[in-house]
């Protein structure tokens, strides 16, 4: 479970950081750069975690004693880590590229 949603999140931030990387090769600035990749990629990886949640939820309702503490985690995990991807992931990029501009 958390091998799965680790590789679900890893991949979101990857293709978010391309994004804004293919944007910065085409002359954006740093900021328009960012507002542009989660712009274009938020919907993406929004449906990306709501069908891996639905897909989740009938293991969170079984009977079984063990399925639905695991589903309820990798739900709750992949919640969060969604925020993560689309607030955190972009803000420290943009903190790291100012540094190293600076530098």
């Amino acid at each position: 479970g958390v091998s799965a949603r680790i590789g679900i999140v890893v991949n979101n931030a990857i293709v978010l950081l391309d994004r804004v990387e293919s944007a910065r090769v085409e002359g954006a600035n740093i900021l328009d750069a960012i507002d542009r990749a989660v712009a274009e990629r938020t919907r993406p990886i929004l449906l990306t975690s709501l069908t891996t949640v639905l897909g989740l939820m009938p293991l969170a309702f079984s009977s079984s004693p063990l399925r639905p503490p695991m589903a309820s985690a990798m739900i709750a995990g992949l919640i969060a880590s969604t925020g993560l991807t689309l607030l955190v992931v972009p803000a420290l990029y943009r903190l790291m590229i100012r540094k190293e501009s600076h530098a």
